[in-house]
């Protein structure tokens, strides 16, 4: 690299760097000055337990539906409680992230859906450790659903 293109590089990196950090002082404070009128932190959890809820309910499910193709019928009612919930799950995470006036409520009905899907998968979690990570997953959520509701 001869000195020219040299000096042309190291002044791109420079303006590079110094435009992003524009860029995340920019950020910064949008956030801050959004962050706490919507709802900041507890929505925040909130949507990460719900993603969570629904990656582990996924995968618990598509054990269920494994051995339901096997004729196993142990888990249907699993596969029923966890089907409900990842829809549950998907809607609220939608409504909290979109801080929407109808999340109080949704949060309390997740909560119950959440409560029944936890119940059934502990019924399961010594032999499935899908339906354990789904429990412990939903009783994370619950947990979220209440700070929001209350």
């Amino acid at each position: 690299m001869d000195r020219r293109n040299f000096i042309t590089a190291t002044g791109a990196a420079a303006s590079a760097f110094v435009l992003a950090r524009e860029g995340q002082a920019a950020h910064d404070e949008h956030a801050h000055h959004h962050g706490a009128a919507q709802g900041g932190a507890p929505r925040d959890a909130l949507v990460r337990a719900t993603a969570e809820c629904i990656g582990r309910g996924e995968v618990c499910l598509a054990h269920c539906i494994d051995l339901l193709a096997t004729g196993d019928t142990m888990l249907a009612e699993c596969a029923r409680r966890v089907n409900e919930m990842v829809a549950l799950c998907g809607a609220l995470r939608t409504i909290a992230a979109q801080d929407a006036p109808s999340l109080r409520a949704l949060a309390l009905v997740t909560d119950e859906v959440c409560r029944t899907c936890e119940e059934e998968c502990r019924k399961h979690e010594d032999h499935h450790a899908q339906c354990r990570d789904c429990a412990e997953a939903c009783a994370a959520c619950r947990r979220e659903c209440t700070a929001v509701a209350t």
